[in-house]
């Protein structure tokens, strides 16, 4: 399902410059490049996210675009928050090649 397994920053600035946007899903175990397709983004979102919360007891549903909106703009603006702090805190290695 996966085009690629990612062991290093480098790898993700391949992938882009070979085939440009991405989809980057990330596990304690693995982490994966997909290319950013619509059915195999559902399909992901449907056969890994949902299975994972189903089996915690969640809900899985679809939810409106304007719930999406309202629910999201907290958590959107949460990580912006944290970004910049990160930032501040000169954390510059992102642009640094090494090894996961």
């Amino acid at each position: 399902m996966h085009n690629s397994i990612i062991s290093s920053q480098e790898d993700i600035r391949d992938w882009y410059a070979t085939h440009g946007p991405y989809f980057y899903m990330e596990d304690a175990n693995i982490a994966l490049l997909f290319a950013p397709e619509t059915d195999r983004y559902l399909g992901i979102v449907k056969n890994v996210f949902w299975r994972g919360i189903a089996s915690r007891g969640g809900t899985v549903e679809w939810r409106s675009p304007q719930q999406r909106y309202a629910e999201g703009a907290p958590l959107i603006k949460a990580m912006i928050d944290k970004w910049r702090s990160f930032q501040e805190q000169g954390a510059d290695y992102a642009n640094k090649s090494s090894a996961r």
